[in-house]
């Protein structure tokens, strides 16, 4: 808008220095419309027309010269309006006063300098760069909102939550688990936003919730059986805080958390027909041993079979591969 402002300011004050030219011009008086030449020319029989037709061409002179003083007046006005309204006193306090009134001021003045690296005003130069026009919290919220609408979306598409319960009911409750305990079950996967760190992909089966929670690759059980690329089974795992914080990578809330109450874990790698690790099948209950003597294999046997039967793996390599694309992968540690 202030462009077009300009152009048209610009055209106006052209038009205005190139009028007097013309209108000088067109005033001066043609040879033939002079005195002299009138006076010799006029005879006795034709001296009253030519008298006419002089003062007929001053009338028309004097309408022009009107025309153009008027036309003189109101482009030098609106020149002179121009200048007032672009002068940088008028600027600069519109400037402040849409700072001050404007509730989406600093947004949209980020966006209207992030293609510039610098600006000049009043002989200073201020320059810009990423971290001032936006916050890095910002950035990261945002993008972290993104991925997990993705990953929800990926999810609903693939009816990732129905094959759990597939998992669940067909293949351990029926032949491994008692449904009568209070277990809990989900799914992790390899984040895409942060390097060395697992995603809750679905909500705890069949209670809810948990979903889009991110964990460390050196925390609990889940980090252990990620590393080292093998299934982790423990029937009792202690609920001494100060044990869990030296033994399993928590934090103090979070070993106090799980201090109080679950006391069996599981996580078994699935893994994808070229044997790379896909996901994290992961569950867990409240009673001792509730998955038997944790000797044998039945447990793991049992997910990896359900897994594949019910094409769980499959999509879980698909989803990865699709959101490794397009995702940033911020690498919080240093190797």
């Amino acid at each position: 808008m202030a462009l077009k402002l300009n152009m048209i300011a610009f055209l106006l004050l052209v038009t205005g220095l190139c009028l007097p030219a013309r209108t000088a011009s067109a005033q001066q008086p043609s040879p033939a419309a002079s005195p002299t030449q009138t006076d010799s020319t006029r005879g006795p029989e034709t001296g009253t027309l030519k008298d006419e037709g002089a003062s007929k061409g001053v009338t028309d002179d004097e309408t022009k010269k009107g025309w153009s003083e008027r036309v003189m007046v109101i482009l030098r006005v609106g020149r002179e309006f121009l200048r007032l309204i672009f002068s940088w006193p008028v600027v600069l306090f519109a400037i402040v006063l849409f700072l001050a009134l404007s509730r989406t001021a600093a947004g949209r003045l980020s966006a209207l300098f992030t293609p510039f690296r610098s600006i000049k005003v009043l002989g200073a130069e201020l320059v810009f760069t990423r971290e001032a026009m936006a916050s890095a919290d910002e950035v990261l919220e945002n993008y972290t909102k993104q991925i997990k609408s993705e990953f929800d979306r990926r999810a609903e598409v693939l009816r990732l939550w129905d094959k759990l319960q597939n998992v669940v009911e067909a293949h351990l409750f029926e032949n491994v688990l008692d449904k009568e305990k209070d277990f809990r079950f989900t799914i992790y996967v390899p984040d895409v936003l942060f390097q060395d760190a697992l995603y809750q992909l679905v909500d705890y089966y069949p209670e809810g919730g948990g979903r889009g929670r991110r964990k460390s690759l050196r925390f609990g059980i889940i980090g252990l059986a990620w590393r080292s690329a093998q299934p982790q089974v423990e029937g009792e795992i202690t609920t001494d805080a100060k044990e869990l914080l030296k033994e399993w990578g928590m934090k103090r809330h979070e070993a106090t958390a799980a201090g109080k109450g679950r006391k069996s874990f599981a996580s078994v790698v699935l893994v994808d027909n070229s044997q790379t690790p896909v996901g994290l099948f992961y569950l867990d209950c409240k009673e001792k041993n509730a998955f038997g003597n944790g000797k044998d294999n039945a447990l793991v046997e049992a997910i990896t079979k359900g897994a594949e039967q019910t094409g769980l793996i499959k999509d879980l390599a698909e989803l990865g591969k699709e959101l490794r694309q397009w995702s940033p992968v911020i690498r919080p540690y240093d190797e």
